[in-house]
């Protein structure tokens, strides 16, 4: 994702992505329509063999909003592409994936019709 929140300060990788409105229904919230800049739950992510609850809301901007964990410099979320694996229990496994990865992704993405893009030409995508 290009596209990263600067919201940790001067000189620290931001941590909170927005994506498509709905996404939302991936992390098992409704999809009700809620007035912007509502706080939508605790999403439980799993990275780098820590578990942490992270805040998802949708934005003023309409759109649903993550909060990642936070990664030190240089580490960062942007120009990265990230993966959500669901795990048992509630639980969603964060990857940071390679370009290899990256590319594998979309190629099954696209095998299933479920490579979308957003107006800022982000793309995303599902997959089994």
């Amino acid at each position: 994702t290009p596209k990263v929140v600067q919201n940790r300060g001067p000189g620290k990788p931001g941590n909170q992505i927005d994506m498509h409105r709905g996404t939302r229904v991936f992390f098992g919230f409704d999809v009700a329509n809620v007035v912007p800049n509502t706080a939508l739950g605790p999403v439980v992510i799993a990275f780098e063999g820590e578990t942490n609850y992270r805040s998802l809301r949708y934005g003023n901007n309409g759109m649903d909003k993550i909060t990642l964990p936070a990664l030190q410099p240089p580490r960062t979320y942007a120009n990265r592409t990230l993966l959500f694996q669901r795990q048992p229990k509630g639980v969603f496994e964060l990857v940071i994936g390679t370009s290899q990865q990256a590319s594998k992704w979309q190629r099954l993405s696209l095998q299933q019709n479920g490579l979308y893009q957003m107006q800022s030409g982000r793309e995303f995508g599902v997959f089994e």
